[in-house]
């Protein structure tokens, strides 16, 4: 190819386009938090500032023997690059395995949720990857132990 000439730089900036997404998900074993991982860094404002708040998810929970003592999770701890977050879990009662957690970005209510990426693209409130069943946990001579886990 032929050089550009005058100093003129040929490099195209493309703007983000594609909004973030959960990948994975995932439960301590004592049912006591979450773990959520989103394909990119992401923020409770756009143009990446502002670090996640409990507030930015709602929980569900569906079957089984216990339940959400609250639909918001009760902490939030994100890693260094902001893609992974640990959240509490508030539970009443003992799980039986068979209850189903999904969690998703909260809507606001222009209908967008808060969480955005670097790009100032927000993340759907229909996500893959956010639901998670809960570890079976029973009493036997006073100790609580877990039981298996499975991914839905």
């Amino acid at each position: 190819g032929t050089p550009i000439q005058g100093g003129l730089d040929p490099k195209i900036l493309l703007n983000d386009k594609v909004p973030p997404s959960i990948t994975a998900t995932t439960i301590s074993a004592d049912n006591s938090s979450i773990t959520v991982t989103f394909s990119e860094a992401v923020f409770t404002a756009q143009g990446g500032t502002d670090i996640l708040v409990p507030s930015d998810f709602v929980l569900a929970m569906a079957g089984g023997t216990a339940t959400l003592s609250d639909l918001e999770p009760s902490s939030i701890t994100p890693n260094d690059q902001q893609t992974i977050f640990n959240l509490g879990l508030s539970l009443a009662g003992i799980p039986d395995g068979s209850e189903v957690l999904t969690v998703t970005p909260l809507l606001n209510a222009d209908g967008v949720t808060k969480i955005y990426d670097r790009g100032g693209n927000a993340a759907a409130s229909e996500q893959k990857n956010n639901t998670i069943t809960n570890n079976c946990c029973f009493c036997c001579s006073e100790n609580i132990l877990p039981g298996f886990l499975s991914v839905v």
